[in-house]
């Protein structure tokens, strides 16, 4: 069953990846210069009162790592996140017995 949840969460990471790179390139070729929208801005815009609750995150956990997550291209946190959840979600186990060979 969470193998299931996992494959549809990194298929939907993935897609949101690569729809960030789509816009991304369209923006960058409208503008003639390289833009990439970075994960802070898409949650400041998307979810306003997000960033509020991330910065009363203990200090340890939001300096080193919730500050250069918001920093990085939302396509590299989507792709990255799908791929981590589908090597996650693996193989599916090969049957045994008499089924495996069907």
């Amino acid at each position: 069953m969470f193998r299931g949840i996992f494959m549809i969460v990194s298929y939907i990471c993935l897609a949101g990846g690569f729809i960030a790179v789509v816009m991304d390139g369209t923006r960058s070729l409208g503008m003639g210069s390289l833009f990439l929208t970075s994960t802070g801005d898409l949650v400041q815009v998307r979810f306003p009162n997000l960033p509020a609750t991330l910065f009363s995150l203990h200090p340890l956990l939001w300096d080193p790592v919730g500050q250069q997550i918001m920093r990085l291209p939302v396509c590299i946190v989507l792709g990255g996140l799908g791929l981590v959840l589908l090597m996650i979600a693996g193989r599916k186990p090969e049957g045994r017995g008499f089924a495996k060979g069907l």
